[in-house]
């Protein structure tokens, strides 16, 4: 294992770093540089692991974990104690026949295979298969029953929901929309639709209120693998659990 990581002087002036807060910024540094990383960017890191070297406690290093799981900087596995930073080895790989050697080393040593995608850059190949279940969504719609949908209802409902918070109000339902909520409803029916759309305005994260993230939109919440993450809980409050009563927002209801 390299004694050393490289991390070059314009970190400090991307994007999504200068708008972190200095506590994610340590975090970020520490996940790139600490001891336990190795070649290919996934590496075991224990909870408490992170505890001792960072002086976090367990509480804050799990909100942690889940918010740079929430950027998509990072996938952790509870199962098995590792952790990947995506998009490694799509920006840091090495033309070495050593490095090569260490890296095929690493890979075999990785406990759960399914991180190992995320390190060469999982966000292409996501949307590949998106694209690819999008189109056999379009094959199979002309086999499937006509959804009375109140399109107009929809949008009313969600700029009501989201006038105090970071997410954008919709101005247009157009044709691309009306299918992804189509897809939605057909998939895991009105109720759920109704309710992912509240989750979001619940959570912290999703709504910008903790400051931490504000490109949410009406069309990254209904996009699938967003609205699926949402229905299981992944952005839900620590501290509430949005499955159950929205609180203020119990009242709200649409016809859709």
């Amino acid at each position: 294992m390299a004694t050393y990581r490289q991390v070059h002087v314009s970190f400090w002036h991307d994007s999504f770093v200068i708008e972190l807060t200095p506590e994610d910024k340590f975090f970020f540094l520490y996940l790139l540089t600490n001891p336990h990383t190795t070649q290919i960017g996934i590496y075991e890191l224990p909870i408490k692991l992170i505890e001792t070297e960072t002086g976090y406690n367990r509480e804050t290093v799990e909100k942690l974990l889940d918010r740079f799981e929430g950027y998509g900087k990072i996938k952790y596995s509870k199962d098995t104690k590792e952790i990947v930073i995506t998009n490694w080895l799509k920006y840091n790989f090495i033309n070495s026949d050593k490095v090569k050697v260490r890296m095929e080393k690493d890979l075999e040593a990785v406990k759960n295979k399914k991180l190992i995608p995320y390190a060469y850059g999982i966000d292409r190949l996501s949307e590949e298969r998106e694209r690819e279940e999008e189109r056999e969504e379009e094959r199979e719609e002309n086999n499937n029953s006509i959804v009375d949908i109140n399109y107009e209802g929809i949008k009313n409902y969600f700029n009501s929901l989201v006038k105090n918070t970071s997410i954008s109000q919709i101005r247009d339902m157009t044709d691309t929309r009306k299918k992804n909520i189509k897809r939605r409803i057909d998939e895991h029916g009105k109720k759920n639709f109704s309710d992912v759309i509240k989750t979001a305005v619940i959570s912290d994260f999703l709504s910008g209120r903790n400051g931490k993230w504000t490109n949410c939109s009406f069309d990254w919440i209904i996009k699938k693998s967003n609205f699926i993450k949402i229905l299981e809980g992944t952005y839900d409050n620590k501290y509430q659990k949005t499955s159950k009563h929205m609180t203020g927002l119990d009242d709200v209801v649409v016809d859709i």
